[in-house]
């Protein structure tokens, strides 16, 4: 091979060098797209804990769209002429209209009368989803991770005080959930 030639066909390979190693570049600088990639299953995934609060914020509103609670109502029987409950009334104050149904407050607006319905999309995906990030809380209470919640409200007045001198909305509302979470 002439020196020419082998001159010509060094030049050419170092620029195809050059254009792979650009190319190897721009595809490194590609960001990747999230959509192509999932996990196994096994992997070790850690989440700032205001990060797991604003999940777990957003389960409970999944969770509350998918909910009604109602309370159906329960009857009695009342004399028609007094408007006084008659309990056992006989078939005869019943046909005749002697006694007549009437929805009891008492009855329907107690307690254990409260029923709760679950739209079918909350399962199972979004119920699982709340029993993980409970068993995850349980877990960081009892390695000591999680931080009592008067320890936070504290820490939180002291820092808002410290700036302004006085007790913040944001100390309200942190109380305000505190106080829902806890009652759940």
């Amino acid at each position: 091979m002439s020196k020419l030639k082998k001159t010509q066909q060094e030049k050419r390979t170092s620029e195809t060098k050059q254009r792979r190693g650009k190319q190897e570049t721009i595809e490194q600088e590609i960001p990747k797209n999230p959509r192509e990639y999932s996990y196994f299953g096994d992997e070790i995934i850690e989440i700032p804990a205001h990060l797991f609060l604003m999940l777990y914020r957003a389960n409970d509103a999944a969770i509350a769209q998918g909910t009604k609670g109602y309370f159906p109502t329960a009857v009695e029987w009342v004399s028609a002429a007094t408007g006084m409950k008659v309990d056992k009334p006989s078939a005869e104050d019943i046909s005749s209209g002697k006694v007549v149904q009437s929805m009891s407050v008492e009855g329907t607006f107690n307690r254990d009368n409260f029923v709760e319905s679950f739209e079918p999309w909350l399962y199972p995906d979004i119920i699982k989803a709340k029993e993980l990030m409970l068993s995850i809380h349980s877990e960081n209470v009892r390695k000591g991770v999680a931080s009592k919640l008067e320890d936070i409200q504290k820490r939180h007045r002291e820092m808002q005080q410290n700036i302004d001198g006085k007790p913040s909305d944001s100390i309200r509302n942190l109380e305000v959930e505190s106080h829902e979470v806890s009652s759940k």
